[in-house]
């Protein structure tokens, strides 16, 4: 998302930390998944008009007998091609009998986008990729524009409802305060992939002369060398971007560890002594913007960090315009890995040196189901077999021959044509899938 936004939802998830908190109880009260109550099976039967809805398959391919067309939108991040054309998802449809129109929107118009066709009568059938906000699902599921999707996922969705039992902190997640589940996150359980990692230009720290930072003041001292020895060599002073990052709350956030301030369920809360403490208020997190107006100052952070998004830092990932950057995998200069290299979390000025994760549920808003769709049952079995082991690899590796290969050794690898793309796995693969530049619901 655009910086602006961004900044927006950081100040809501603030002030939403209440309600998540009073979730644990209204979840523990309506414990609705599993349920043997026949009441609780308040899912749709009939399509808007007068004709029933074909019954989705028991199990297993089809989904449906009777072909059916979804329609479907969501938020086209920079890395991403046409998904109507995307061959997972035209693979997909041989399989399911489920053919999906895609209104992929682009990133940048995809918030105003989003309010009209929540507030309009332009409804997709399901939201792919969603990014709802955790104030829309609410504001929208109360008014019955978002299905409710508990008794669904009871009845349709094995995959998700056993992630939903054995990960509780998921689970809590998924329920919004008035007890009922209106979209499904993306849910990620591989450790590597919780938490973004510090990366540096290798030649840029071997021309400096410099170890390599162990401490904010010591990355201080690197960022002031790439910024004043021309690191490129190209002649030309300020082309070099010491820092950079997706957007000014990633920089925050990688920062945060290194002055003592957690990210509990993803919020700007420390758990001290059993309580719970907003640190938005807190003299840690004013020497945290110090530091960080004090790189900003000095032109050692990107000037264009307040409104950059994914799609303007994307393109930056090279080894001749970056020092610095944070980014979960190197996926998105992969063309250029041997560049770079991740570095340990940075010691503060007060001694803290933590790596903060982010939660299994990420993506809030990944995918829900409109009150527009006329087959809300299939739709739920559509997304579930992403959840599923086997889907999983599908959504991310597709098919073998074609964007995969089966190593020797019984491991798989992506093709040379992806690979070893110049400008990086990330883009090669978002001609093939959707889950380049995060927010694509799925088990990761």
């Amino acid at each position: 998302m655009g910086g602006g936004q961004k900044d927006k939802r950081f100040y809501f998830r603030i002030w939403s930390s209440a309600a998540l908190l009073c979730l644990a109880a209204a979840v523990m009260v309506s414990d609705r998944l599993g349920s043997d109550e026949s009441d609780n099976a308040t899912t749709r039967s009939t399509p808007r008009g007068e004709l029933a809805a074909p019954a989705p398959s028991a199990s297993g391919f089809p989904l449906t007998v009777t072909p059916i067309t979804l329609h479907m939108a969501g938020m086209k991040t920079a890395v991403l091609g046409d998904w109507n054309d995307m061959l997972v998802f035209r693979e997909y449809e041989k399989m399911t009998n489920v053919k999906v129109e895609f209104n992929a929107i682009p990133e940048e118009l995809y918030e105003d986008r989003l309010k009209m066709m929540l507030t309009g009568s332009d409804l997709p059938d399901a939201f792919m990729k969603g990014a709802l906000e955790p104030v829309d699902v609410a504001e929208y599921g109360a008014n019955g524009t978002l299905i409710p999707l508990e008794d669904l996922i009871d009845r349709y969705a094995p995959n998700l409802k056993k992630l939903l039992h054995d990960y509780p902190e998921v689970r809590a997640a998924a329920y919004s305060a008035d007890g009922h589940i209106y979209s499904i996150p993306s849910i990620v359980t591989l450790s590597s992939a919780l938490s973004d990692k510090h990366w540096i230009n290798k030649a840029w720290l071997e021309k400096s002369g410099l170890p390599a930072p162990v401490t904010t003041d010591q990355l201080r001292d690197v960022l002031r060398a790439f910024k004043n020895q021309d690191m490129n060599g190209n002649g030309i002073a300020d082309d070099e971007i010491p820092m950079t990052g997706e957007d000014i709350q990633q920089i925050i956030d990688n920062f945060s560890g290194a002055f003592g301030l957690q990210l509990q369920m993803g919020y700007a809360l420390n758990i001290e002594d059993g309580h719970v403490r907003i640190w938005l208020t807190s003299d840690r997190y004013k020497l945290l913007l110090q530091y960080l107006a004090g790189l900003y100052a000095e032109g050692l952070l990107d000037k264009d960090i307040f409104d950059s998004n994914y799609k303007v830092f994307f393109p930056k990932i090279t080894p001749d315009r970056v020092g610095v950057f944070h980014n979960q995998t190197d996926d998105i200069f992969s063309g250029y890995y041997k560049h770079f290299m991740a570095l340990p979390p940075w010691k503060g000025p007060l001694g803290d040196q933590l790596k903060n994760q982010r939660p299994m549920a990420r993506d809030f808003g990944a995918f829900a189901i409109t009150s527009a769709n006329p087959f809300p049952e299939i739709t739920m079995r559509w997304i579930d077999y992403f959840y599923g082991k086997e889907g999983s690899f599908f959504f991310r590796m597709g098919i073998e021959g074609k964007t995969y290969l089966k190593q020797p050794d019984g491991s798989y690898t992506y093709t040379d044509e992806i690979k070893s793309h110049p400008r990086g796995l990330a883009l090669a693969a978002g001609q093939y899938f959707i889950w380049p530049g995060r927010g694509a619901p799925h088990w990761n």
